[in-house]
């Protein structure tokens, strides 16, 4: 972790951007080139118009010791962005399971699954469990259980009811990451090829919710459902974990993981959030993922400091 510049709270460092500068390092080339989209005004000058806040971590860095965290959150409201690494927040890896936020949505938007109830059942023969396979995985699922319990064979599922060609043309539309479908129909999302960025995962979720990408309200209203972590007086918390091994072939070494989601507010727009962390296995990040995107949401404001 670099050392914080602010030891009193959240630091107080900002930076005003260019909209057309910002654009280019969001990676909407196509807007900064002066490329015409149909997208309100209002509804982007949250993320076309930021202003970074460097989020001090002193308090957390006993929490967060070896591991390496990156954050990106902003405030739809107002268009504030928070930070932890700023540098590195462009740096793409794979989405891992944080994908099934947009798989959902295609699942039910292509009629491969026709509500959250859809149900599969497991085929031990086709999908064997595996050593690190928890318990949950090992049973029949709907989309609803599979979402939470983030069951990788009910995706794979679902991936090969999709196709190359629905995923390549959906995820080019949401502009998620590199948006690379190829190799195996149902693990492109699992280390190879597809990469997003956090400031992009916060950027494909701020679009959704604010209703500018071609997904009807009764799948936004399913994931909005289906993504519900916690909820305390009025605030509810909605976020995806995923996690998989740095080298693809070594699943006793380094992991990285997320925490992806949104908090809905009470008559306020929502301020959207992602986390990236690195550990030195998967148990170091395991619970890690949400415990310290929880703790950096109630440092900026966003939970209540009685959350946890």
């Amino acid at each position: 972790m670099r050392e914080p510049e602010n030891a009193k709270g959240v630091a107080v460092r900002r930076c005003e951007k260019s909209r057309r500068a910002f654009l280019r390092q969001a990676g909407l080339a196509g807007l900064a080139a002066g490329t015409s989209l149909a997208i309100a005004p209002d509804a982007w000058s949250a993320i076309v118009t930021p202003k970074y806040i460097d989020i001090d971590t002193s308090s957390l860095n006993e929490k967060i010791g070896n591991r390496d965290v990156v954050f990106f959150a902003q405030d739809q409201a107002n268009g504030q962005a928070y930070v932890v690494q700023r540098d590195r927040i462009h740096d793409r890896h794979s989405p891992w399971s944080t994908f099934k936020i947009p798989n959902l949505l295609i699942a039910l938007e292509s009629g491969v699954a026709e509500n959250l109830d859809h149900k599969k059942a497991w085929d031990q023969d086709k999908h064997p469990p595996r050593d690190y396979w928890p318990k949950a995985w090992r049973e029949d699922h709907t989309l609803r259980s599979a979402f939470k319990h983030s069951v990788v064979w009910y995706f794979k599922e679902i991936a090969l009811e999709v196709g190359f060609e629905r995923y390549r043309k959906d995820l080019a539309g949401f502009r998620y990451g590199n948006s690379q479908v190829s190799g195996e129909l149902d693990e492109f999302w699992l280390g190879e090829p597809l990469h997003i960025s956090p400031i992009e995962q916060v950027n494909f979720l701020s679009t959704l919710l604010a209703g500018k990408l071609e997904i009807s309200e009764r799948s936004i209203d399913a994931l909005k459902e289906a993504s519900i972590t916690n909820a305390k007086d009025g605030i509810v918390l909605h976020g995806k974990t995923g996690a998989g091994p740095v080298d693809l072939s070594n699943f006793q070494g380094d992991f990285e993981g997320w925490f992806a989601g949104w908090v809905d507010r009470p008559d306020q727009a929502p301020l959207v959030y992602t986390l990236y962390a690195r550990g030195e296995n998967f148990k170091e990040i395991r619970t890690f993922r949400r415990d310290m995107a929880e703790d950096l949401l109630m440092e900026i404001g966003a939970l209540p400091k009685d959350w946890k």
